[in-house]
């Protein structure tokens, strides 16, 4: 599913690009949201299909030896939702284009510090949900840098009702 949103964003960069110098934030915004749009109409349902059918669909992919590993599945799934744009592109297409970098950078520090806590604390799930709030916490640092350059409001910057309604 990382595919699918990697390459919109590649495909759309161009036009984000081409809007920022016509200076239409709004539009590129708009165009940004649409696509989150049409990204989530087809992750969510999967995301809730595969939680549903997890334990099934692992047993008949990797057989039974496996099964307890439905767990692991369950909780990455719960990350699709941060996952489903690649925020950079629109830090970039902004002029901001370090910024990736620094998200990149405070993800690996996020994730090597909740894993060794969470390996600790909770054993064998800890990677697995450190690496899912460590999405989210990356997911929140873009938004946070995109609201900063756009100057758009936390209810604005991201189609928060779109994806919440087609959960």
């Amino acid at each position: 599913l990382g595919t699918v949103s990697a390459s919109v964003s590649s495909v759309l960069m161009p036009e984000y690009v081409r809007l920022k110098k016509m200076e239409d934030i709004k539009g590129l915004i708009a165009l940004w949201h649409s696509s989150i749009h049409k990204i989530a109409l087809l992750f969510i349902p999967l995301m809730i299909f595969f939680f549903i059918v997890a334990q099934d669909f692992i047993t008949l992919m990797f057989s039974n030896t496996y099964a307890e590993s439905t767990i692991v599945f369950q909780i990455y799934l719960i990350g699709i939702i941060a996952n489903m744009t690649w925020y950079g592109t629109i830090l970039v297409s902004l002029g901001h284009s370090r910024e990736p970098f620094y998200a990149s950078a405070i993800g690996l520090c996020c994730n090597v510090i909740l894993n060794y806590l969470f390996i600790l604390k909770i054993g064998f799930l800890g990677p697995v949900i450190a690496s899912v709030i460590t999405n989210y916490i990356n997911a929140a640092y873009y938004l946070y840098k995109i609201k900063k350059y756009t100057n758009i409001s936390w209810i604005d910057i991201y189609p928060w009702r779109t994806v919440f309604n087609i959960l």
